[in-house]
């Protein structure tokens, strides 16, 4: 049985630098990677009662699925081991092709799916990286929105509300009992010293050359997903990116105050959790933590129905509404993570 002894996820909200970090680990002579997989993701969060949305009824096939697995002597732990088997194969496939021994699953979105990773894979080791979070913003709004509102196609792509609202705090969670925890800011500031601590807590052997990951042509190789952007111009780590959320959700005043409304959905508390610092970020952005009454998100990001990819738009507002108005009134009292990430 495979319990994932030679597998690592990493896991971390999309835009977080996350392609650079595992074109890095990729360079090391024992891991194998792979664009994004996200291979996981189905099988694992088909278990879930929402979510998921087929042209069948999920409802009725997860209904009909759990009572398969009543009638089974291990219940609903033999849908894990299925899952155990079934990925394993998949990663040794793409490990014989390589000749290495290790891979490395690197699908953004697997944030959702963390408990049941671990559940599956017990042995498996789990890097969790952090970026400021209106760094994520940023990218996010530049790289996929680019409209000075949300008023094109990604009007209300629910994966959006998820990447900003959802991930940070199933990210907080995994940090618990990650393996490595690198915050992105350090990771580009310096490298090798990230990087060497991160391999060491891996149990890999740390290799200098990791760092410029696109010095063989190789492994720089263009993939599918992730950053298509920074990763494939620079074949090492450059801090340019660090601060770059400043000029851009300064430089357009609905921006800022989405972003003054994503600080404040996040809260002090999560944000400071995460290694960042609440009032540096609202300061930033030119304002004072508690200055003046903090606009609904919603109404901000000026939503409409332009959105396509979902077959109840009424729903997927009710949830981005509900969403916002959760992370708003979090009252948390989890120890404060120290972090040399600032602001």
């Amino acid at each position: 049985m495979n319990t994932g002894k030679n597998l690592i996820f990493l896991v971390s909200q999309p835009r977080t630098g996350s392609t650079l970090l595992q074109k890095i680990l990729g360079a090391h002579p024992d891991i194998h990677t792979l664009s994004e997989p996200w291979i996981a993701l189905h099988p694992l969060f088909g278990l879930r009662p929402q979510g998921v949305s087929a042209n069948y009824s999920h409802n009725l096939a997860l209904e009909a699925t759990s009572d398969f697995l009543s009638h089974l002597p291990q219940g609903e732990e033999a849908y894990f081991e299925g899952a155990r088997r079934m990925l394993p194969y998949l990663y040794d496939q793409a490990l014989q092709v390589s000749g290495k021994s290790v891979f490395l699953d690197k699908s953004p979105r697997y944030y959702f799916i963390v408990d049941e990773l671990r559940r599956t894979f017990p042995d498996a080791r789990f890097v969790v990286l952090i970026r400021n979070p209106l760094g994520v913003l940023s990218s996010i709004l530049d790289t996929w929105v680019k409209q000075p509102f949300f008023s094109n196609l990604y009007s209300l792509r629910i994966d959006f509300v998820h990447d900003l609202l959802t991930a940070p705090g199933a990210i907080r969670t995994a940090m618990k009992d990650a393996c490595s925890v690198v915050h992105y800011e350090n990771l580009i500031q310096n490298p090798a010293a990230t990087v060497s601590r991160m391999c060491k807590e891996l149990n890999v052997e740390f290799h200098p050359e990791m760092i410029e990951y696109g010095g063989d042509g190789k492994a720089n190789e263009r993939w599918a997903f992730g950053d298509q952007g920074t990763v494939y111009r620079e074949v090492r780590p450059v801090t340019a990116p660090a601060e770059r959320w400043r000029q851009t959700l300064n430089g357009t005043p609905a921006w800022q105050e989405i972003a003054r409304s994503y600080l404040h959905a996040l809260g002090p508390n999560l944000i400071t959790e995460l290694g960042y610092n609440f009032d540096g970020l609202c300061a930033g952005l030119g304002l004072r933590k508690d200055a003046g009454k903090v606009p609904d998100l919603m109404r901000v990001a000026v939503l409409t129905p332009i959105y396509r990819e979902s077959t109840d738009f009424a729903t997927q507002l009710q949830n981005f509404h509900d969403t916002i108005a959760g992370y708003a009134s979090e009252k948390t009292s989890s120890p404060v993570v120290t972090s040399a990430a600032g602001a």
